[in-house]
């Protein structure tokens, strides 16, 4: 029997909904949730309701008991709180007393019998507490005679499961009379679970999960330096349960939530989610464990790749018991076996052990035709050690992946082919094509000196490599602006480049736009001389248009791109087909020199919203400064769409491009410039063919480091490239 003491803190150690893990001051995304939270209260001063709340573990059923607790409060409401505890399960009345020890100075009031009755369940006395339901109608006279006395009452109950049997019938009886006294009953329980609210027929509300928007708002606010992209991978893994929300990045170190680290295939669970998902996969046969982890490494839900890899035809006979346990199901529509709630997969992973995961990754690539892409990654994950083979797959697949737009992804394919590379020649190329990458692609800079050191000290040789070369002539250029010192290795490096036959030209082609660059801001034409050299020197093995109009309208506009024109048209036309962040700023800045930058807005508009949810940072930036520009020489007066997105990067940790968009914003009204006839003369056979031409030029600012900033005060046009 529990004495009449304080309620014993276990229980919110075991509460796997806890509230203080999902927000600290507000909820978001359940305001209809309060509204009838607060409808209940409002009924309750007139007459007693109850309301039972039902949901998924860490949906957010305390939180909201939290919220109702301060609400009731608020409105004049005395709150009793009771809190289910697994390890008091077995104590008697352990939950009621949770109840009688803030009213114990009101229980000698009562009839002797009654005061009697209470003194015993709560251990204030030597008798024995008679039948439950004696024990009920006294309880339920306590609490009648407390309302009338002091305003009324919110009995407020977590975790109802987890009553001890006695407390649970009591309050169960209290429930179904509730409506006489003016008591707010508010209780929560997984959905599923068997309580003494059950059988009573109060009302049941089930909480849902969050929706995206709520859940993206909810990490914003808890994380707010996690990059878009991991936080849209936690969104989706979580499928809005805010337990889940809030404690997915713990295990992520700070590195992996900003994305300059890989994330794992399959996210990691804490010892909190690991409560809520991992017991019923602990549950199943090991087989069927087995089989899971084959449909985790897959993740195609292929049932004949599965069926294939656990050895034949009797493969499959394992999914029962998951299917049964409701982990699984098999599609219908689709034939493929999907998991009911993505962190089951987290589970299965956490689960099983690294001689398991490389069985699992070796038996899907043996089923996988050679030269698959994901036979080469199962390979990469199952090797322990360098393997020259498996490290050129991965290289690859690494171009294949940078040939779909997915730069990101080619340089952590680059970063683990070089960790599988066994001799320092091979990983040093690794690592400077990542640098080089980067650089130019990407244009995260953060990494980029430190993949070159550890280049240079895997192939101390390979060092004036035409990858190094590029990286570190892109990190002189928006680091130090140190023009001639970048462009001095570019040129060294490119005429010392040998390609190979079917080799891929990617390098080379990111080592000529990244020379183009320093020749621009070079601002000098012996500079462009060398550039040309060195393109006729070293010819692309598949052709890029982009290139030669680059060179026209970007290096000389005033006398060669008038040749390039018709290539620019071309390029434009097809930029509703691009997917390359980076070709579609190229073509965009080759555009701003001849007038015809309105004809990018929808491919600009698609490279800032790949940025905002994770993809391309450096480029999305750039398409904003391009499409701010092309908004100032077009005279719109709408501002809005260009500071929506600045202010969406504002977590980056290029934070300072927001100040810059707000001053670019600021410097110049949005209205063309008025001209005299004298100067519309002067300026009626130049490239951009109108005085509005110069000024998209004048009034563009330039997107990156040091160099590019001091070329904004001499107003030149956009240069990402």
């Amino acid at each position: 029997m529990a004495s009449l003491a304080p309620p014993s803190p276990e229980g919110d150690h075991n509460r796997a909904d806890d509230s203080r893990v999902y927000s600290t001051g507000r909820l978001i995304g359940r305001s209809a949730e309060l509204a009838i939270i607060d409808g209940l209260f409002g009924a309750a001063v007139t007459r007693g309701t109850a309301l039972m709340l039902t949901g998924e573990a860490g949906v957010g059923k305390s939180a909201l008991l939290d919220a109702a607790a301060l609400r009731a409060s608020e409105t004049g409401f005395r709150v009793l709180r009771v809190v289910g505890s697994q390890f008091e399960e077995s104590v008697s009345f352990s939950a009621l007393n949770q109840i009688l020890q803030p009213l114990a100075g009101e229980i000698p009031a009562l009839p002797a019998r009654q005061a009697e009755t209470l003194q015993a369940a709560g251990g204030l006395s030597e008798g024995q507490p008679t039948e439950l339901l004696t024990v009920a109608d006294a309880v339920h006279v306590l609490l009648s005679k407390a309302a009338a006395k002091s305003g009324p009452l919110a009995l407020i109950i977590d975790e109802v499961a987890w009553l001890d049997r006695s407390s649970a019938v009591v309050l169960g009886t209290v429930a179904r009379y509730i409506r006489t006294g003016s008591i707010a009953l508010l209780a929560a329980s997984r959905t599923g679970d068997e309580s003494f609210l059950s059988s009573t027929g109060i009302a049941t509300y089930e909480v849902q999960p969050l929706d995206d928007e709520s859940a993206n708002e909810l990490v914003t606010e808890r994380f707010p330096a996690m990059a878009a992209r991991v936080r849209r991978r936690l969104v989706a893994e979580a499928r809005g349960n805010p337990l889940a929300l809030l404690e997915l990045p713990v295990p992520l170190n700070d590195a992996q939530q900003t994305e300059r680290g890989t994330l794992p295939a399959v996210l990691p669970l804490t010892e909190r989610l690991k409560r809520i998902f991992s017991v019923r996969v602990g549950a199943l046969p090991d087989a069927t464990r087995k089989l899971l982890l084959l449909a985790v490494l897959d993740g195609s839900g292929d049932l004949h790749i599965l069926q294939q890899a656990m050895g034949g035809p009797d493969g499959l006979a394992g999914l029962c018991s998951a299917e049964r346990a409701g982990l699984v199901q098999v599609d219908t529509a689709t034939g493929r076996l999907v998991f009911r709630h993505p962190l089951t997969r987290s589970a299965v992973m956490d689960l099983s052990t690294s001689a398991e995961r490389r069985w699992g990754h070796l038996a899907l690539a043996e089923e996988l035709p050679e030269g698959s892409e994901h036979r080469a990654r199962h390979l990469a994950d199952a090797a322990v050690g360098p393997d020259d083979q498996v490290a050129a797959l991965l290289h690859e697949v690494a171009y294949s992946t940078l040939r779909r737009g997915d730069a990101v992804g080619a340089i952590t394919t680059l970063l683990r082919a070089s960790e599988l590379s066994s001799t320092g020649t091979a990983k040093g190329r690794r690592l400077a094509e990542a640098a080089c990458l980067g650089a130019n692609i990407t244009g995260d800079l953060r990494n980029v000196r430190a993949l070159l050191d550890n280049a240079g000290h895997a192939d101390p040789v390979g060092t004036d490599s035409l990858a190094a070369a590029a990286a570190a002539a892109s990190h002189l250029l928006n680091g130090e602006g140190d023009v001639d010192t970048a462009h001095r290795l570019l040129v060294g490096a490119i005429d010392n480049h040998d390609l190979p036959d079917g080799a891929d030209d990617t390098i080379l082609r990111e080592a000529l736009h990244t020379l183009a660059l320093v020749c621009f801001f070079g601002g000098r034409p012996d500079l462009w001389h060398s550039f040309d050299r060195a393109e006729t020197r070293r010819p692309l093995r598949s052709s890029d248009p982009l290139l030669p109009v680059i060179r026209g309208t970007f290096g000389d506009p005033a006398h060669a791109a008038l040749s390039v024109l018709d290539g620019l048209d071309e390029l434009i036309s097809d930029l509703h087909r691009e997917t390359d962040p980076t070709r579609i700023i190229r073509t965009a800045v080759s555009a701003a020199y001849v007038d015809r930058l309105p004809g990018c807005r929808s491919a600009l508009r698609r490279v800032v919203d790949d940025g905002r949810n994770g993809g391309a940072i450096t480029s999305a930036i750039e398409a904003l400064f391009l499409l701010g520009n092309d908004a100032y020489t077009s005279g719109t007066t709408s501002w809005r769409p260009l500071t929506r997105v600045s202010g969406g990067a504002r977590h980056t940790t290029t934070a300072c491009w927001h100040a810059q968009a707000s001053s670019f914003r600021g410097c110049w009204p949005p209205h063309k410039v008025t001209t005299s006839p004298r100067e519309k003369s002067r300026t009626a056979s130049s490239p951009g063919g109108t005085p509005e031409g110069w000024v998209r030029s004048a009034s563009t600012l330039p997107t990156s480091g040091p160099c590019r900033r001091s070329a904004a005060r001499t107003s030149t046009p956009p240069t990402a490239f």
